[in-house]
């Protein structure tokens, strides 16, 4: 399958910028399975970003954090610099206590302004990879509607492992066309629905989020 956003994106500008947000919940649920998927599929994005924004003459910008009990910069931060995703070795992260989702949310709220990503970026695309399973539920839900309410247009994905809290996730998620295949690739179906997929499908969806930011 792949989607897009329904939104024109057009390249128009050499010297635009793609602003990825990319949270990580690293708390001690995403243990096993999950973590490890969680670290495959950032090496697989990043390779893909890096692919088409080459293909597609576009300057992709980073900002990617880790979240247990405190949040952790990894790369890039949302008031000042990203880094571009060509200049990102990844290194698998481990996993640690708590899961402060809302101060996730919150730290990339500060990034989103005009001021800090120029006039002639993309809408920024903001990946939430999680359980779903916040330790203050009604506090991410409160920084969600922030995001949601915000006068900056952004695209949200969602990855999820198996089992995970969908509530949490899907009021996350923006909504997008998404396009089934058939086993035999040809197109099938077509849905406007959340942006929310599972975390196993981490190595495919790397390119359908490349797609979405950079797509012509």
């Amino acid at each position: 399958m792949y989607y897009t956003p329904g939104i024109d994106m057009s390249v128009d500008d050499v010297s635009d910028s793609v602003h990825f947000f990319i949270l990580l919940d690293t708390s001690a649920s995403m243990s096993g399975q999950p973590i490890q998927q969680l670290n495959d599929g950032m090496f697989d994005l990043l390779n893909e970003i890096c692919y088409y924004a080459e293909k597609r003459e576009v300057n992709p910008l980073m900002h990617i954090l880790s979240f247990g009990s405190e949040i952790r910069w990894l790369y890039g931060t949302t008031a000042t610099h990203g880094v571009s995703a060509s200049q990102i070795a990844w290194h698998d992260l481990p996993t640690v206590s708590g899961t402060n989702t809302s101060a996730a949310l919150e730290a990339v709220l500060e990034g989103l302004s005009i001021q800090h990503l120029g006039h002639h970026s993309y809408p920024p695309i903001i990946v939430l990879i999680s359980d779903g399973r916040s330790d203050d539920p009604p506090g991410t839900l409160s920084a969600i509607r922030e995001l949601e309410s915000h006068p900056l247009t952004t695209i949200r994905v969602a990855v999820g492992p198996k089992g995970c809290n969908t509530e949490e996730l899907e009021a996350f998620a923006t909504m997008g066309t998404v396009c089934f295949e058939d086993v035999l690739g040809n197109l099938s179906d077509t849905r406007y629905t959340k942006l929310l997929f599972p975390i196993e499908r981490t190595a495919v969806l790397a390119e359908l989020i490349s797609t979405l930011a950079i797509t012509s």
